[in-house]
């Protein structure tokens, strides 16, 4: 009679059913069937730094700091896992967005858009900056040097200067026609900029056109939308949702 006296581990609703749990270890597979012969080890994971009071609302890796939002405040992080406070967001709660361009942090809680002077400057609402900033916005990206937001509830989303997220026109903005549903995620991969939907995804290209500078890509509409905001990743040479 054989006996799988090593895995594999299944933890069921019902620990009547099943109640096996193995934490922390892999299995090394029979390279001639399909049994696990073996259960090793795995490193755990050790605190580095404890950052604010929390909850971790956002993170964003930078040349030499990393950046996290804690709560209500940003902080930066430094290679020995040392932290300092950046200042304060409106909010306490909810996802925070962030990405870079050359000299700025930019991040969005859904309420505000924000800037910090890279590597360590003071934190500042952009509305404050630029009273041409209206966006309400849940996501940021940049593209060639433009913050892209989006504008929560409407298939709109607007584009700073270059290079500089504190200067916003007014005009400068667009809308994802191809179905007439609200951008709830931007994204740039590979120098596209991608407005996901709830019910549709539209890859935009910057044209160079001296009006505004991003366009459509004809024929790469796609009628599938995305149902998580927050779960949108670049990895693998590729675009997740």
């Amino acid at each position: 009679m054989k006996l799988p006296f090593i895995g594999p581990a299944y933890l069921s609703r019902s620990l009547n059913m099943n109640a096996q749990r193995s934490v922390n270890v892999y299995p090394e597979v029979d390279k001639t069937g399909k049994n696990v012969i073996a259960l090793y080890g795995t490193p755990g994971l050790s605190t580095m730094a404890t950052i604010g009071v929390g909850p971790i609302r956002g993170m964003y890796a930078g040349e030499s700091l990393l950046y996290a939002v804690s709560g209500s405040t940003l902080y930066w992080v430094s290679s020995n896992w040392s932290t300092s406070s950046m200042g304060s967001l409106l909010t306490s709660t909810g996802p925070v967005s962030m990405d870079a361009n050359t000299s700025q942090l930019i991040f969005v809680d859904g309420t505000a858009g924000y800037t910090a002077t890279l590597p360590q400057g003071v934190a500042a609402t952009i509305s404050s900056v630029d009273a041409d900033f209206t966006a309400v916005p849940s996501r940021v990206t940049v593209l060639d040097g433009y913050a892209v937001v989006d504008n929560i509830g409407t298939g709109k989303f607007y584009i700073s200067d270059i290079n500089n997220a504190n200067a916003w026109d007014a005009l400068d903005l667009a809308t994802a026609e191809g179905l007439p549903d609200d951008i709830i995620s931007v994204l740039a991969d590979h120098r596209e900029l991608w407005l996901l939907g709830a019910k549709s995804i539209e890859p935009w290209t910057n044209s160079g056109n001296s009006d505004f500078p991003l366009e459509r890509i004809q024929g790469a509409f796609i009628e599938q939308g995305c149902a998580a905001a927050q779960g949108v990743c670049k990895a693998d040479n590729s675009l997740f949702w």
